[in-house]
């Protein structure tokens, strides 16, 4: 997969980081009404909803980032620490996803 779209190791690190955004973007979209739950949903149901998101989207990073470990050889020292950071981000992303997912109903109710 790495060779058929050309993905070094700055653009896993920038996706890693896409989805990780994107992870943290669709719960705060739905907790503050941007994104309007379906017909007949209530709206602390759909954050909770929103909490399986932030998971699925913090895997999917954490995966592209160990994918993507042999390609760090060539960066220099502020992308490899970009790396370490989003390594470390993705899993207390999905461990906050699952609380969300979980009791995310709780608090607005």
């Amino acid at each position: 997969m790495g060779k058929a779209f050309n993905l070094n190791g700055k653009n896993l690190i920038f996706m890693s980081y896409f989805l990780v955004f994107l992870g943290i973007l669709t719960p705060m979209l739905v907790l503050f009404s941007i994104v309007e739950p379906p017909k007949g949903e209530a709206p602390h149901i759909w954050f909770q909803r929103s909490g399986s998101l932030l998971v699925i989207f913090a895997i999917i990073a954490e995966s592209i980032l160990l994918q993507g470990v042999d390609n760090l050889k060539n960066l220099n020292v502020a992308w490899k620490m970009s790396h370490s950071v989003a390594k470390m981000l993705s899993p207390i992303l999905a461990i906050i996803g699952t609380i969300i997912w979980g009791y995310g109903d709780i608090p607005l109710t």
